[in-house]
């Protein structure tokens, strides 16, 4: 996912920079320079949001308090169904381990 949004993020950027006709010419034509500005702009009044109405802010704290408690609750669960899980398969020992309480087979000092 993160591979995808920074692929569209640099495709984005590049398609700036391409000048690409866009029919007529009757739209105004915006260069890269008043575009990244355009873009600063937009950031610059995003982020002074919560100067002018703190209760939008107050609230979108609110939502992703929700959001990391239900994701924290729902990675608890998670992690008890894959306990459960692994409890209730039988332990199995790897092969070519041999037990060391195993008593010596008599027969084998006698052939010696």
């Amino acid at each position: 996912m993160g591979f995808l949004l920074r692929c569209c993020f640099w495709i984005g950027l590049a398609l700036l920079f391409v000048p690409i006709s866009t029919g007529d010419g009757s739209e105004p034509q915006v260069n890269p320079l008043q575009a990244l500005i355009a873009a600063r702009d937009a950031v610059a009044d995003i982020a002074s949001i919560c100067e002018r109405k703190p209760t939008i802010c107050q609230t979108a704290s609110a939502a992703v308090q929700t959001i990391v408690a239900r994701a924290g609750e729902g990675l608890r669960l998670a992690q008890q169904m894959i306990d459960t899980n692994a409890a209730d398969e039988p332990a199995q020992e790897p092969d070519g381990v041999q037990e060391a309480s195993s008593p010596a087979d008599p027969g084998q000092h006698a052939a010696e």
